[in-house]
């Protein structure tokens, strides 16, 4: 866990299906004791949980922060779900989620990933 990210960083992760899920999600629990983790279960399928995300991003409601990373990033997002990858737009509507919906008081949002 970067330093960086100081204690008020609200960390979110998806917990994949089944006991690996959990088991993923208890174990990191630990390594961020002290920070504001939640393992989130997801509910529904891949496409219904990026549509509201991909439709701020269509309104012009995301902003992007200007990296080396964005060709890949935009690439991945759009030939999804037709890719064979599709990891960034599950954390970018997960991220968008917790923002629009969660209750994480404000501030920076991290979602785990790594």
């Amino acid at each position: 866990m970067p330093r960086c990210w100081g204690r008020g960083v609200t960390i979110r992760e998806e917990m994949e299906p089944g006991s690996a899920g959990k088991a993923v999600c208890v174990a990191r629990a630990k390594t961020v004791a002290g920070y504001d983790y939640k393992g989130i279960a997801a509910s529904g399928d891949k496409v219904t949980r990026w549509r509201p995300f991909a439709a701020q991003a269509e309104a012009g409601n995301v902003d992007l922060l200007r990296a080396p990373w964005n060709r890949e990033w935009l690439d991945e997002l759009a030939s999804a779900p037709f890719s064979a990858h599709d990891d960034q737009a599950d954390s970018a509507a997960g991220a968008f989620t917790e923002l629009a919906l969660g209750k994480h008081g404000g501030g920076a949002v991290r979602l785990a990933g790594w």
